[in-house]
């Protein structure tokens, strides 16, 4: 079984966007007053 380069590429770009998420969720947590 070969790892398809595209499936790499989709995990990543899942990866990058959780953590974007993450990151806008937390700030926003913290400005939350």
């Amino acid at each position: 079984m070969r790892e398809r380069p595209a499936s790499k590429e989709l995990v990543k770009d899942i990866a990058a966007d959780l953590n974007l998420s993450i990151s806008r969720l937390y700030a926003w947590l913290k400005q939350d007053t």
